[in-house]
C-alpha cells in the first residue's frame, strides 16, 4: 500500500509488541529505537517531541528496548536526555508540569553547564530557568552563590531567570507567559 512501509525484525522482544486494530506493530518505544537508527538528531528530536505530546514516551521502556552498538542508540540516549525527569525536588516537578501544561518546549533537567547545574536549560535559546526555594537560597551564602553563579552563565553565553516558588503557586501563568516570550 502507499505510505505504508513494512519494517522487519528477527529481535523483537514480546514488551516491544503490541496491536493496534488487531494488526501487530512495534510498540512507541521500539519504534523510537528503530527511527533513531535511520534518521538524523533532528528527526529523533521531532518524534520525541510528538511522543512526548502524545503522552506516549515511556523513557524506561526506551531504555530497555536500547542496546549497545545498535545503529543509533548513541543518538537517542543523548536526545533522551532532554527528556528524563532528573529532577532534586518537588518544586522541581511542579515547575516542569507547568512547562508541559504550557505546551512550552521542554528543557533539559539539572544540565550540567560551565561548572554549574542549571535547573532547566534550553539550549537552543541560551536560556536558564532556575527554580529558586527560600531556603536555599534565601541565605547569604545562597545569595552570593546565585550572583556568582549568574555572572559565570552570563560570560558563557546565557540568560538566567529565576523564579520563586511563590511564584509557581501563585501566578503560574506569569511564569509561562514569561518563559513563552523568553523562548520565542
Amino acid at each position: 500500500m502507499p505510505g505504508i512501509t513494512v519494517h522487519v525484525s528477527r529481535s523483537l522482544l514480546g514488551h516491544e509488541v503490541t496491536r493496534v486494530d488487531g494488526l501487530p506493530v512495534t510498540t512507541v518505544s521500539r519504534t523510537l529505537v528503530d527511527l533513531a537508527g535511520v534518521t538524523n538528531r533532528q528527526g529523533v528530536d521531532s518524534a520525541l517531541r510528538r511522543a512526548d505530546e502524545l503522552r506516549t514516551l515511556d523513557t524506561a521502556a526506551i531504555d530497555r528496548s536500547l542496546k549497545a552498538g545498535r545503529k543509533g542508540s548513541a543518538l537517542l540516549r543523548v536526545a533522551l536526555s532532554e527528556y528524563r525527569d532528573d529532577l532534586r525536588n518537588d518544586f522541581e516537578a511542579d515547575f516542569l508540569r507547568l512547562i508541559r501544561r504550557s505546551r512550552l518546549p521542554l528543557p533539559r533537567c539539572n544540565a550540567p553547564l560551565a561548572g554549574f547545574v542549571a535547573d532547566f536549560l534550553w539550549p537552543a535559546s541560551s536560556l536558564i530557568a532556575e527554580a529558586d526555594g527560600y531556603a536555599t537560597h534565601g541565605t547569604r551564602h545562597g545569595f552570593e552563590h546565585d550572583r556568582r553563579r549568574d555572572a559565570a552563565l552570563a560570560r558563557a553565553g546565557y540568560r538566567v531567570i529565576r523564579f520563586s516558588r511563590r511564584q509557581l503557586t501563585h501566578r503560574p501563568a506569569e511564569v509561562a507567559a514569561t518563559l513563552h516570550y523568553l523562548l520565542t
